[in-house]
């Protein structure tokens, strides 16, 4: 399915009302239809072997059926530790597929419940606060030189050793490393 297909087809349309102004000083209630197409939620339970394996699997999919198009990017996003197993060796194999324009892309956003300071696009592990961390930073893809010289562009401290990868990212963080690390290459 193509992402223009999702963004048209939400799952549900939900009726919600909002404040604006009226015109003359006050405000009024006014309501719209917003989009959801994802329910979250939570049940206790990381199971990210088999989602990476899902993702693996529908890559290499669209892979052959596009083999000469620009290397998807996968932004996995978790809050949690896998539950099912080690998912490092699923991760090599994402990491492995490609076009043949180049490699996939595999980043990583940690949204983790520790107080630690947040970090994104970092070049080594030494900063991370905890095993799990470390494991999903080593997870991730290094950033291509496209993606390095946009996160560059934002300020980012990057080296050739930085990687897809983001701890502990507020929600402006986290859109920003989305943003970037989805960037279709620019010819500069």
């Amino acid at each position: 399915m193509r992402i223009s297909e999702i963004a048209f087809n939400p799952a549900v349309l939900e009726s919600r009302t909002e404040r604006v102004p009226d015109g003359a000083g006050g405000f009024i209630e006014q309501a719209y239809y917003f989009p959801v197409w994802v329910d979250p939620a939570h049940a206790g339970e990381t199971p990210m072997c088999a989602a990476l394996r899902h993702v693996q699997n529908a890559l290499e999919q669209w892979i052959a059926e596009h083999p000469g198009s620009y290397p998807p990017t996968v932004v996995h996003i978790t809050d949690g530790e896998a539950t099912d197993g080690d998912p490092t060796a699923t991760a090599g194999a994402i990491r492995a597929l490609g076009t043949s324009d180049g490699p996939v892309s595999f980043f990583n956003l940690h949204l983790s419940s520790t107080a630690a300071r947040p970090l994104t696009f970092p070049s080594s592990d030494v900063d991370l606060p905890d095993d799990f961390a470390r494991m999903l930073f080593s997870m991730s893809s290094p950033l291509p030189d496209s993606i390095r010289r946009e996160a560059a562009t934002e300020g980012y401290a990057v080296t050739p050793a930085s990687r897809g990868f983001a701890f502990n990212a507020d929600l402006g963080e986290t859109i920003r490393f989305i943003d970037i690390g989805t960037r279709v290459a620019t010819i500069r």
